[in-house]
C-alpha cells in the first residue's frame, strides 16, 4: 500500500471512528478559536459568580434592613 492510499485508509477511519461517537476531528484551522473560546467561556463564567455573589449579598443586605 502506498503512503498516499494508507493515508487516505487512516483518514477513512478517523472520520468514522469521529462520526460514530458524534465529535469532529480536531482542525489546526480552528485551534485559534477554541482558545479564544474557552477564554470567553472563563471569563464569562467569572461573571456568573460575580453576579450570583452580588445577589446574595443585596438579598442579604436588604433583609438586614427590614425591622
Amino acid at each position: 500500500m502506498s503512503f498516499g492510499r494508507m493515508e487516505d485508509f487512516l483518514a477513512n477511519n478517523m472520520r468514522k471512528r469521529n462520526n460514530a461517537i458524534g465529535i469532529l476531528a480536531r482542525d489546526e484551522r480552528f485551534e485559534g478559536d477554541n482558545e479564544r473560546e474557552a477564554a470567553n467561556n472563563k471569563y464569562l463564567g467569572y461573571f456568573m459568580v460575580a453576579m450570583s455573589g452580588a445577589l446574595v449579598i443585596y438579598v442579604w443586605y436588604s433583609r438586614q434592613q427590614e425591622p
